[in-house]
């Protein structure tokens, strides 16, 4: 994505992007549940301060970074927030490099979303091991799919 999104470091502040790049990115979709409430505890463990995090209503759009965007924490250090969201709604969290690509190479990042219909915890960030894993993992599960079916 370019530009980036600025980190003002205050939760809540309204989105502004910042600087031009190609800025490395990760979604996590969900859907909030009828409370009109999220808390999200993030940990960016051996990301640090080089990956900022924010939270989208509906998919997110790197060609337009604040479309739809709903709030951050406002600095790329490790939180644990409460935030209105809409009810029922389908929503993004969006982790980004600060740095530009390919300037993150770490994680995996934690994380827990408290008022969603699903449960969450961590995913890597631009971890090419994470890829190869789940390849290899998809092909056992193909070729047992293929085995069962032609016996």
């Amino acid at each position: 994505m370019s530009p980036r999104f600025f980190r003002s470091g205050t939760p809540g502040d309204a989105c502004s992007t910042f600087s031009s790049g190609n800025f490395q990115y990760a979604t996590v979709p969900f859907q909030t549940d009828g409370s009109g409430s999220l808390r999200a505890i993030v940990d960016p463990q051996t990301c640090g301060t080089g990956v900022f995090v924010t939270f989208h209503v509906g998919a997110f759009n790197p060609s337009s970074i604040c479309s739809g965007y709903q709030w951050s924490f406002g600095s790329s250090q490790a939180f644990d927030q409460t935030f209105p969201v809409p009810a029922n709604t389908a929503m993004t969290m969006v982790l980004s490099g600060v740095a530009n690509a390919p300037g993150v190479n770490c994680g995996p990042v934690t994380y827990s979303l408290d008022g969603t219909g699903s449960a969450a915890s961590s995913i890597p960030v631009n971890n090419p091991w994470a890829m190869v894993v789940l390849a290899a993992l998809v092909g056992v599960a193909g070729w047992r799919l293929r085995s069962s079916r032609q016996a």
